[in-house]
């Protein structure tokens, strides 16, 4: 295969699109060769990379296929073109075939969709004033023409992560779907829908920014033509061999005396589980208890902070599982078995004796990780480097953060001096719109990062990488820094194999090229490129033997527990009516993430279960404790009440969060709107300022001839003026229970009297973004129960619950069931608690 530049390469490419017919179409060539369509009056890119994306995906709706193109980037204006593109060229096709308006469906899961259109131009015409979008703001002017041309423009319906695509499809009838899967790692309901799409005959385009997403591999299933487009980093450098990279990715392995231990039990475990997989267990037990030995060997794996730190402090955070739960439900699922014959009992006695093996090694000796990763936040980075320890959540990123003041007396200021930061996985890469941390474009970077480039940057991340992991460190990839995992010895071969598929994922083929061309009627003979290779050049592998450089009584220094991340159980109040509340107890916490290796509702097993079957079609199994919202008829009207599934009786109506084992409406906003940028940067501002109140309380506590307590800090800041009661008061803020003060000079005070620097500069800001949260949060708790009970009324549906996020009642709606019960039955367990709380629905084999 040849070897030449990408200049070389997009030209050939650009060359073949340029023989579709779509190019000799006067609309398209208006569009692109005239640049008229615009994204927020910005200039469309030089290369023709949107260009000819388009060219493909309009070639696609007309030959009625499936397609994905994988883009080059996360730039926000890709996604927007696209859709306004395949808009634009419909409407044409409808006016001049005077052809009545259809409907399109345009689906994902972030709510940034709803407003791309606003963003889009072509000339100076704002699109979301020409096609009619059901859920568009009553501020966005339609487009008349004393000829009717509104009545042949289609239709956009704009769906979130829709909980029934077949019904959706029957509903809204769409001549062509485009799906926007973003950045995501996967997406659960994208399946489903190309099972019906397929089914009716209709064309599924879509676009993907994540180029590890399994998104990707669920269009391939359903025999979509996939286009995936170099990295914009090599298409603007001009080279795209192997050679050309200058990225170190490889493994820093554990060794030492107190490592070889814990390695001999953790490694034998992990042979009995890859035994017990080769078994392929088929039933639902056996699959139980496969997933849940996994999840508890890979957080022993990945342990960084001290057992018993650990164990006192995971349970603050949403999404981390103790050490001593997961045992005891492996514990549970062995006597469960004793006697039932089942293959894995043997195995699982086993397992279970060598992680607690494992277990005590680390007890004694400290976790290997926690040494290895305190000995190089020690060890000399160099003044022309940095080192960046990147973990998978911020809960294991805080957590570490805590543990090293709390042991060692070390805080995140002291390994800024010594060019060292800890971030989580997240904060590394960024959204869209807040690009990854070494982005130049990225609004106020880290100080101790302005002046280094990222080619100097050291990532050193504890554990073995998930596909998600890799995908939010693929921009460091692309920068050629050196990226090192910190593992054991016989996890290498795992990782070897997951980088490989990484390489494989970020490489464009020549032959899945030509295999879409061909498909596309694209005449490949004069086709002239080469493979673009990912840019992993070298694979190395270090060593450390960390030692136990200082050993602390955790008893001794604990002072309060660190911010709690889970907002769901803190806010269901407000979905009451809070008129007579207290206006100082609404606070609620706004940290919340979730580590993507646990789940949020693992627990020990239950006995029994309750299955449900629905007369839509849709059945589950649910713990007897789960609650689901029934809808309830009375005097008064429609009332929502949450019920134990114990309770419920045949014919009961269920409002039901596809999707969710929390069957809490809250959780539903927040996980649609929480990456939108007008909600982000308020509750970013927020995490900063409670993230630094908790260490710098700590710090400050340690400081002087005596330890000093929350009344002292109380002291100190009524001494400033404060008119703050009561200690009361304080720890809800150092628990992150309260948003922040109510009195902004209160946040100043603080940032004085604890010396946080951010604070003390930032605070009026912070008061501002704590202020609107709250004003958000109180007006979504008043109208959201009973609006979603009539959320199909076509009323209903559009009018607007928030104006500055664009969100209206109609934008919920594809995530909402609304079920009437046809069975209730008992079924004996055991069952694991986190496997219970979701719904399926029988798919129809065939066509129809």
């Amino acid at each position: 295969m040849q070897n030449s530049s990408t200049i070389h390469w997009i030209e050939n490419i650009k060359r073949s699109i340029n023989t579709l017919p779509i190019q000799n179409e006067a609309t398209f060539q208006k569009l692109w060769s005239n640049g008229r369509l615009l994204f927020d009056e910005e200039k469309p890119d030089p290369l023709g990379i949107d260009a000819l994306s388009a060219a493909l995906v309009c070639t696609c709706l007309c030959k009625q296929q499936h397609f994905l193109v994988v883009l080059p980037d996360r730039y926000p204006a890709r996604p927007s073109l696209l859709l306004a593109t395949g808009l634009i060229i419909d409407a044409m096709d409808s006016i001049n075939m005077r052809r009545a308006a259809q409907s399109v469906l345009y689906v994902g899961s972030h709510v940034g969709i709803r407003a791309q259109l606003s963003s889009v131009y072509a000339g100076n015409l704002r699109l979301d004033g020409v096609f009619s979008q059901i859920h568009a703001s009553s501020r966005n002017t339609q487009v008349r023409s004393t000829n009717d041309i509104a009545d042949h423009l289609p239709r956009v319906y704009t769906v979130y992560a829709p909980a029934d695509p077949g019904a959706l499809l029957d509903e809204y009838r769409p001549t062509w779907i485009a799906v926007d899967c973003g950045d995501s790692n996967d997406l659960k309901w994208l399946d489903a829908l190309l099972i019906n799409a397929v089914r009716r005959s209709i064309p599924v385009v879509g676009w993907c920014q994540n180029p590890l997403s399994n998104t990707i591999q669920t269009f391939s299933a359903h025999d979509a033509y996939i286009f995936r487009w170099p990295s914009i980093q090599q298409l603007t450098s001009g080279q795209h061999d192997a050679q050309s990279s200058n990225a170190l990715v490889g493994a820093i392995c554990l060794e030492g005396s107190s490592v070889g231990p814990v390695e001999t039990h953790l490694h034998q475990a992990y042979q009995m589980l890859c035994s017990m997989g080769r078994r392929n267990p088929k039933g639902r037990m056996e699959q139980d208890i496969l997933s849940m030995s996994w999840k508890q060997l890979r957080l022993l794996e990945k342990l960084s902070v001290p057992l018993n730190f650990y164990e006192s402090e995971a349970e603050s955070y949403w999404g981390l599982r103790t050490v001593k739960y997961g045992q005891e439900t492996l514990e549970s699922f062995a006597q469960a078995l004793q006697g039932t014959g089942i293959g894995p009992a043997s195995y699982l006695a086993q397992f279970i004796r060598k992680l607690e093996q494992a277990i005590i090694e680390i007890d004694n000796h400290n976790p290997p990780h926690w040494n290895a990763l305190t000995e190089l936040c020690v060890t000399d980075v160099g003044s022309d480097s940095v080192r960046l320890f990147i973990f998978p959540s911020d809960a294991q990123c805080r957590l570490f953060e805590l543990g090293l003041l709390a042991f060692h007396d070390i805080s995140i200021e002291d390994l800024a001096t010594l060019n060292m930061m800890l971030l989580s996985a997240r904060d590394f890469y960024g959204t869209g719109r807040s690009p990854w941390i070494g982005h130049p474009d990225r609004e106020e970077p880290p100080e101790l990062l302005k002046n280094v480039p990222p080619a100097a940057w050291q990532l050193v991340i504890p554990g073995l990488p998930s596909s998600r992991l890799l995908a939010q460190l693929e921009p460091g990839l692309r920068s050629g820094m050196q990226i090192e995992f910190l593992l054991y010895a016989h996890q290498l071969p795992s990782l070897s194999w997951r980088l490989e598929q990484c390489i494989k994922a970020l490489s464009v083929r020549v032959e899945d090229v030509i295999r879409t061309f061909s498909g596309l009627g694209i005449i490949t003979d004069s086709l002239s490129i080469s493979d673009v290779s990912a840019p992993l050049c070298k694979m190395e592998n270090a060593t450390i033997r960390p030692e136990n450089r200082r050993k602390t009584d955790y008893s001794q220094v604990r002072s309060l527990p660190p911010v709690i991340l889970d907002p769901v159980g803190e806010m269901a109040r407000l979905f009451e009516d809070d008129a007579g509340a207290d206006e100082g107890e609404d606070d609620a916490v706004f940290l919340f993430d979730r580590d993507e290796d646990s789940n949020d509702e693992d627990s020990l097993l239950v006995d029994n279960a309750v299955e449900i079957v629905f007369q839509e079609g849709w059945h589950g199994l649910f713990a007897l404790d789960a609650t689901l919202n029934v809808i309830i008829q009375g005097s008064e009207g429609s009332s929502l009440q949450q019920r134990y599934v114990r309770s419920l009786r045949l014919g009961d109506h269920v409002l039901f969060i596809h999707g969710q084992r929390r069957q809490d409406l809250y959780e539903l906003i927040i996980q649609r709107v929480h990456n939108h940028p007008a909600f982000t940067l308020h509750v970013e501002l927020v995490k900063r300022w409670q993230k630094d109140l908790a260490v710098a309380y700590r710090r400050w506590c340690q400081e002087g001839d005596r330890s000093r307590s929350v009344t002292d800090l109380l002291a100190a800041l009524q001494t400033c003026g404060s008119s703050i009661a009561t200690p009361l008061t304080l720890e809800g803020w150092l628990h992150g229970l309260r948003l922040c003060p109510r009195d902004k000079e209160d946040l100043r005070r603080l940032g004085e009297v604890l010396d946080m620097d951010f604070v003390t500069r930032h605070y009026r800001r912070i008061f501002r973004a704590a202020e609107r949260l709250r004003g958000k949060h109180r007006s979504w708790g008043r109208q959201l129960n009973h609006r979603l009970l009539h959320v199909a009324d076509s009323g209903t549906e559009v009018e607007l619950f928030d104006e500055e996020l664009g969100l209206s009642f109609g934008d919920l709606k594809g995530s909402l069931l609304h079920l009437y019960i046809r069975t209730v039955r008992s079924i004996q367990g055991p069952f694991y608690r986190g496997n219970l709380g979701d719904l399926k629905k029988q798919q129809v084999q065939g066509n129809e």
